[in-house]
């Protein structure tokens, strides 16, 4: 199952949105294959394009999580860049 948590803030023209998220992984890799995952969007609107920037990280597993191709590790924090446009 999961677990969803968020909400949009209205702070000073700009929406700030929180995440936190928890996948539970059953059966025998549940120890490892369970993770929480966590985000804080900052977006806002210019005139139908809607421009965003979010934090997105995890607590997931290294090991478990790490691409078998090159061992790169998938849970990794990083920072998203977005854009809409509304027509």
């Amino acid at each position: 199952y999961y677990v969803d948590l968020s909400a949009g803030f209205d702070v000073g023209g700009f929406t700030v949105t929180p995440h936190v998220g928890y996948q539970r992984i059953e059966g025998p890799f549940s120890s490892v294959g369970s993770y929480t995952d966590y985000s804080i969007t900052v977006s806002k609107d210019f005139s139908g394009v809607l421009l965003s920037l979010a934090l997105v990280g995890t607590d997931a597993d290294k090991g478990f999580y790490s691409s078998p191709v090159n061992g790169k590790e998938l849970g990794k924090a990083g920072l998203v860049l977005g854009a809409k446009f509304s027509f």
